[in-house]
């Protein structure tokens, strides 16, 4: 199954390691509760439940990962729903880097 199919509508243009990250949200939400987030405001409440539910027993060694995973899903609603696009902040940082993206309005 290609991510395309793993989560509709998600942009083939979007850099890998933010795709990656935003299925990366969408799986650890689906296997917490059984719903797959669809990447509108709909469906963040699940986001926010599953960080209220497992945040504080999740290893400290796997919070940043998680973290990150949600942000950037996160994020890439927010994206969506403000018609914006993703830019590299890359001023002597590594270029397309996940890390240094940001929201940036259209």
């Amino acid at each position: 199954m290609t991510d395309k199919q793993e989560q509709p509508g998600l942009d083939e243009a979007l850099p890998e390691e933010l795709r990656t990250r935003i299925l990366g949200a969408s799986a650890r939400v689906e296997e917490a509760f059984g719903v797959k987030p669809d990447l509108t405001c709909d469906t963040l409440p699940l986001l926010d439940g599953y960080l209220r539910a497992l945040g504080q027993e999740l290893p400290t060694d796997e919070r940043h990962a998680v973290l990150e995973d949600l942000g950037c899903h996160f994020g890439e609603v927010l994206r969506r729903t403000l018609n914006g696009h993703w830019a590299t902040i890359s001023e002597g940082l590594p270029p397309n880097d996940f890390h240094f993206m940001r929201y940036a309005r259209c």
